[in-house]
């Protein structure tokens, strides 16, 4: 084969394969597609009536407590068997007055028109949903699904089509091995034919010794990596026992003078117990 048809059947190879790797990457996309989720259906809230707080006029301290603490030794006497019964009674009486009834109905009827309003509107809402929101939903999902299924199927087609024709020429130049149809092996083997005078054995032989020289590289970062992570563990190690044997060093001159101390405060202890004793000897 002419350096030419090298050149051309090479460059084919090199648009079918990389064809073929853009169909998958689509392919996988559009599998992995989703529609967008359901919409929500409308929350329907609940008013709730908050009445005014009873207040009652009767207070704890009042002159018939300071009476009961002249009188009686405990003014929880007082609580249980007179303000507390007087204070719920007052507390009834506040609860079925007219004037506190009267703002319980106001309160209740604002309650009823705003829950209403809330009824309508949730009623409303809802009708929406179920008659349009949905059904729009569903329609737009059907057509999505089909669109979906048809690009799907459209995207295996060329891509069986692309590998059929990858083979067959493969098949028919016997122009590359199975380990150099890759992209890279491709694009460096093209490059080399077209713009230079290798033939396709030669430019796998440069190709190779690239590879090869890739694979050195790899192994030299490695290496010099490997390196620097012992030099710095080694440095660290050796700062280590640097501050080992530095602690160790004060340990050892912190006991030397403790012993310095010691056999100072014996001599001491000494020439006083010799002292005592001369002194109450000559006595």
């Amino acid at each position: 084969m002419a350096n030419k048809e090298q050149v051309n059947a090479v460059k084919k190879a090199l648009e079918l394969t990389s064809q073929i790797e853009l169909e998958k990457s689509n392919l996988a996309r559009y599998k992995a597609e989703r529609f967008r989720a359901k919409p929500k259906p409308p929350t329907h809230e609940t008013v709730t009536a908050t009445y005014p707080q009873i207040k009652s006029d009767i207070k704890f301290w009042s002159p018939i407590l300071l009476l009961t603490i002249v009188f009686l030794p405990f003014p929880l006497i007082y609580y249980y068997l007179v303000y507390k019964p007087k204070h719920e009674e007052d507390i009834e009486r506040i609860r079925n007055s007219e004037e506190y009834k009267k703002q319980c109905s106001d309160i209740d009827k604002e309650v009823s028109r705003k829950q209403k309003e809330i009824d309508d509107a949730f009623e409303k809402a809802t009708k929406e949903y179920n008659e349009v929101t949905i059904p729009n939903y569903e329609q737009e999902k059907a057509k999505w699904e089909d669109d979906i299924k048809q690009k799907i199927a459209d995207s295996k087609s060329r891509l069986e089509n692309t590998q059929n024709e990858l083979e067959e020429l493969y098949n028919s130049t016997r122009i590359l091995p199975m380990q150099y149809r890759s992209i890279d092996a491709l694009e460096y083997i093209y490059n080399t034919i077209y713009a230079s005078e290798y033939d396709i054995k030669g430019a796998i032989e440069l190709y190779d010794k690239h590879l090869q020289r890739c694979l050195d590289e790899e192994i030299l970062r490695e290496q010099q990596l490997a390196n620097a992570l012992a030099d710095e563990q080694n440095m660290l190690a050796a700062q280590q026992i640097e501050a080992t044997e530095r602690q160790s060093e004060e340990i050892r001159k912190a006991k030397n003078h403790q012993d310095i101390a010691n056999a100072i405060g014996a001599v001491q202890r000494h020439n006083t117990n010799k002292a005592v004793k001369n002194h109450f000897g000559k006595k």
